[in-house]
């Protein structure tokens, strides 16, 4: 199927893109690792990021002035929509413990249904900021929407993307700790290259035919 074959490109692609402009993505790595020890400046930071990692999916040259660009634009932006992200995310995660600890047998199957939701709100991470980037105006109610339109409209290139989010938590994990510092470029790139495709239908901007989906 046309949706996974290209899911696992972009996402093979992805490492392609960071080890091309390795110097930059390093530093914007090192800047985000950094920003997450004081969790206030993570959500400007990660929409910087994915500014640069929007122009690549487009075949782009980026600067580090790009990112820095991307950050002060998307400053008040990334906490709006982030922090309705993560509030939406508690609250989920707060249902799941309720009714798996908290209820009698029967409502405690209630927390697999929570646990569901939770799964398809934490799959729509990777396409949030690139959608703010293409939305305009970008308002609560707008990125949302095409957020969630975008995500489950194609359910097998976002299946794909959900277990790609797994291997590299498996990475990290198992294999290579250091993986975990690597992380938001990683997700960065493979929503921006997923959302170019999913809404262009072009698997790159140098691909003249629009393919169905």
């Amino acid at each position: 199927m046309k949706q996974f074959r290209v899911a696992w490109r972009n996402f093979f692609r992805s490492f392609v893109f960071f080890y091309e402009d390795f110097l930059l993505w390093a530093v914007l790595c090192l800047i985000q690792a950094l920003a997450l020890l004081t969790v206030i400046f993570a959500p400007p930071v990660f929409a910087g990021m994915n500014v640069v990692a929007y122009r690549a999916a487009q075949g782009k040259h980026s600067k580090f002035e790009h990112f820095w660009q991307g950050l002060r634009q998307y400053f008040w932006q990334s906490y709006k929509f982030f922090g309705i992200w993560a509030a939406v995310l508690v609250l989920l995660i707060f249902n799941i413990v309720f009714y798996f600890q908290y209820t009698t047998t029967t409502l405690r199957y209630l927390s697999f249904l929570w646990f569901s939701l939770a799964v398809m709100w934490v799959t729509i991470l990777p396409y949030l900021f690139p959608v703010i980037l293409e939305t305009d105006p970008p308002s609560v109610k707008n990125v949302f929407r095409n957020t969630f339109i975008i995500t489950f409209s194609h359910p097998v290139y976002t299946f794909s993307l959900l277990v790609q989010m797994l291997i590299f938590v498996l990475l990290a994990l198992y294999v290579f700790t250091g993986i975990f510092v690597l992380l938001p470029a990683l997700i960065a790139l493979t929503g921006n290259l997923g959302m170019y495709y999913l809404i262009w239908g072009r698997v790159s901007p140098d691909d003249d035919s629009i393919e169905s989906l």
